[in-house]
């Protein structure tokens, strides 16, 4: 998504990662119009547009962006019933069996090969792995190129900082959209098990983002 500075006219691509603010930022930036919201790489952005132009997007801890993905995913399924992408499974009537669905899984979780397509649609038991598959992929996925321009969730102040100097948005306008956080308050969050796992399932970004380990050493 092409974002145009207000300000130099310059034009930038916005890298939309799950559970980052996205759809709040997306009314800032597009606050009349209807827009695609997609979440692509940067090389995937770079090839549609046909250039390369300097890209911005927002990381978040992730645990706290797990956390809160599983809670969206419950929320949206309840919201449009289990039809079309909504129509998946990912067991989580405890905390301990949706551990081990996932150390079990891991592996193939974090595929994104082709080939694994089909398996990946019978762990998840559904036809289309669209909506729920997004959300265990890892941030560097998305925006770990050279060339993006990096914030944290945990810092917003200074990613809006960086929006009304650079791109000449009134940050103050924001609104807060798509909260999930009355979602599963049966599960125990905090168990040490469930998060040594997502500490090993997102690695990468705990390392290439510098966000501190619970339990890993």
């Amino acid at each position: 998504m092409v974002v145009k500075s207000l300000i130099s006219g310059e034009r930038y691509i916005w890298l939309r990662v799950p559970r980052t603010a996205t759809h709040s930022y997306g009314k800032l930036f597009f606050p009349n119009t209807v827009y695609e919201h997609n979440h692509n790489s940067y090389y995937h952005e770079t090839d549609k547009i046909g250039e390369l132009l300097p890209a911005f997007s927002v990381v978040r801890n992730p645990y706290t962006r797990f956390v809160s993905s599983l809670k969206h995913m419950v929320k949206r399924q309840k919201q449009n019933g289990k039809m079309g992408r909504w129509n998946f499974y990912v067991p989580m009537e405890n905390i301990e069996i949706l551990s081990e669905w996932i150390f079990d899984n891991m592996d193939l979780l974090k595929n994104r090969d082709n080939d694994a397509r089909d398996y990946i649609k019978n762990l998840f038991k559904t036809d289309d792995i669209t909506f729920v598959k997004l959300f265990f992929v890892e941030q560097v996925h998305f925006v770990n190129f050279p060339g993006v321009s990096i914030f944290k969730f945990e810092a917003l102040t200074e990613y809006n900082k960086w929006i009304q100097d650079t791109l000449g948005y009134e940050t103050k306008f924001i609104q807060h959209l798509n909260s999930s956080s009355d979602e599963l308050q049966h599960l125990d969050f905090q168990n040490v098990n469930f998060i040594k796992i997502v500490e090993q399932f997102f690695y990468e970004d705990y390392t290439v983002f510098n966000y501190p380990f619970q339990h890993l050493t």
